[in-house]
């Protein structure tokens, strides 16, 4: 039996760009290469961990910043320092954007960028109009202005994550939209637009699916299960609507193999074992049984998660027989 040594080199970008230029690649093909090789490296998960750590404390200290000046300075200081930290997150998110090892950091910064946003509408919304403002139009102005700036970043930057802010704050925008053309909204209606705006930004991700080199399509999976889910949790519903949870839960877990996408599987798993820890309280709240069923629910499914690991393969074939072929 014959066996292969490997080893280890490093390599500088600049010397791997002469090597891949001499070897006759395209340069297209080389970039796609490189990065290729970055998500290979043992220090890229390291290097991950702190870019986004970093990420967080430059998020929090800018989102202290802002509540600070809102609530202690003028509207017009807010919006002045709000720009001020706009255009340092966009010039960073710019100069990192040159190198193409640095698109986590670019991403994060484009990302601040874009949270600016909110706070830089609400704060010149109440330079022009005061405190008389109507709070619910502003929000709505401001979360729409968010998602423009999001997506016209997303698209100049052509990171996957910088889409996030923009989805999130769609999400905002559709949450306010029944105060401004009722007075006294209906808390249900907030909630089927919810559920609306999560299966519209799903269909969207699944049409972008496998077809762009970037995977925007996981972060608006991401966002739209979320949304959907939020607003199905919180609409009123009777033993019927609870049942259906469960079967959307299934079909979820079904679209998980279709689509090759785990989020689903985990929002179904979740969306079934809510339905059954349901019935189990129903049947048995407040009895030793119903907190002995808990235990016997979770032991099964962890059984069944390890079978399903073993013979991951043989079910997922099996399932993709009898759902329709994707186009």
């Amino acid at each position: 039996m014959s066996t292969t040594s490997v080893k280890k080199i490093t390599i500088s970008h600049d010397e791997f760009s002469q090597a891949t230029t001499a070897a006759g690649l395209a340069e297209e093909q080389a970039a796609h290469l490189w990065l290729e090789m970055e998500k290979r490296s043992p220090q890229q998960g390291a290097e991950m961990f702190g870019y986004i750590v970093a990420g967080l404390f430059l998020l929090i200290g800018a989102v202290a910043t802002g509540t600070w000046l809102a609530e202690y300075a003028s509207y017009a200081t807010t919006c002045v320092a709000s720009l001020v930290l706009m255009g340092a997150f966009a010039a960073g998110a710019t100069y990192f954007g040159r190198q193409d090892s640095m698109r986590i950091p670019t991403g994060l910064l484009w990302m601040l960028t874009t949270c600016m946003t909110p706070v830089i509408v609400t704060s010149a919304a109440g330079i022009v109009f005061g405190h008389a403002s109507n709070s619910d139009a502003i929000m709505f102005v401001a979360s729409m202005s968010t998602v423009i700036v999001g997506a016209a970043l997303t698209l100049r930057s052509r990171i996957s994550f910088v889409a996030l802010p923009a989805l999130v704050a769609g999400a905002a925008a559709v949450t306010a939209l029944p105060t401004l053309f009722h007075e006294s909204s209906s808390w249900n209606a907030t909630n089927w637009l919810l559920v609306a705006y999560g299966l519209l930004v799903n269909q969207v991700s699944m049409r972008l699916d496998g077809k762009t080199d970037e995977d925007y399509s996981f972060w608006g999976y991401a966002v739209g299960i979320c949304a959907f889910w939020a607003g199905v949790a919180m609409i009123d519903k009777g033993e019927l609507g609870y049942m259906m949870i469960a079967v959307i839960g299934l079909a979820s877990i079904a679209i998980s193999v279709y689509l090759s996408r785990a989020v689903f599987a985990v929002a179904g798993v979740a969306a079934v074992a809510g339905y059954v820890i349901h019935l189990l309280d129903r049947v048995f709240h407040g009895s030793l049984v119903f907190d002995l069923s808990l235990v016997a629910f979770g032991i099964v499914l962890l059984v069944g998660f390890a079978n399903y690991r073993r013979n991951a393969e043989t079910i997922n074939a099996w399932l993709r027989n009898r759902l329709p072929t994707r186009s």
